[in-house]
């Protein structure tokens, strides 16, 4: 079994091979603005299992939609992710607190 770092994402040792998918879809969508599918292409990971590794990056706070635009492998629009922190948008909804 594998344990957990801070970040969400499995330890190096005895790792499962959707855990190398899932570190390898994180370090490469840190570096770089992305659709799923140039993803997916990028990697050569099967396009479902990108998707559920998306969910749970998204999930854990990780990754984030940073905008639409045409997909250059598709020419469809999908949203663009990342994994760089140092792009996410900042939260402008207003924060209320109950004193």
């Amino acid at each position: 079994m594998t344990s957990k770092n801070n970040n969400g994402l499995n330890d190096v040792t005895n790792q499962h091979p959707k855990d190398i998918e899932l570190k390898a879809v994180y370090e490469y969508l840190q570096n770089n603005v992305a659709t799923a599918t140039m993803t997916a292409t990028a990697l050569n990971i099967y396009r479902p299992n990108l998707c559920r590794h998306k969910k749970n990056l998204q999930k854990a706070g990780l990754l984030v939609e940073l905008n639409k635009g045409i997909c250059k492998i598709t020419k469809c629009r999908a949203a663009y992710i990342t994994c760089n922190t140092k792009l996410f948008p900042i939260n402008s909804q207003l924060n209320f607190s109950y004193e």
